[in-house]
């Protein structure tokens, strides 16, 4: 017989790590923010200080503001401010309504030719409603953006051929 014997320490929670890294996430994010603010309010501090005469008494206290705002404006640089938008529930993947639309046709003829489609925005124009134009345009900005699609510049004999595939 063997004897086994049970270990006392106590194991780490499997969702631990992903925690603790989402936690130093936040915690980053919220410094970042900080610090991207700080940069572009201080000197506003700085200006206050120069009109009322307060800089030049306390010459110290002003090196240090720039001081500071050089350290914010560092470690604040890889900041992006929220952008005002609607809620991301109720906003469609697209970019416009010519966009889902042409997406959707495109879709539809992919699935129809078993996954790949070779196309040219001046043979499908009449069919989405669009220009050829607004094709070429459209089809630039989605490259890379569609789930379930790949869309790419093919060749260009007369005007761009764009290669369509189901991913």
């Amino acid at each position: 017989m063997s004897s086994a014997t049970q270990s006392n320490t106590p194991s780490i929670t499997p969702g631990l790590p992903q925690l603790v890294s989402g936690c130093i996430e936040r915690l980053t994010t919220g410094v970042r923010a900080a610090a991207f603010w700080a940069a572009a309010l201080l000197p506003l501090v700085v200006i206050a200080g120069l009109a009322t005469g307060l800089a030049g008494q306390h010459p110290e206290a002003l090196a240090g503001a720039l001081a500071l705002n050089a350290v914010c404006a560092v470690v604040g640089h890889g900041h992006a401010p929220p952008t005002m938008s609607t809620n991301a529930s109720t906003q469609s993947p697209y970019r416009s309504r010519k966009a889902k639309r042409l997406v959707e046709y495109l879709r539809a003829e992919a699935e129809r030719n078993d996954g790949d489609l070779y196309i040219k925005g001046k043979f499908i124009a009449d069919d989405v409603d669009l220009s050829p134009k607004e094709i070429g345009a459209l089809l630039s900005s989605l490259q890379g953006s569609v789930p379930g699609l790949t869309i790419e510049k093919w060749s260009y004999t007369s005007a761009t051929t764009w290669r369509i595939s189901s991913a």
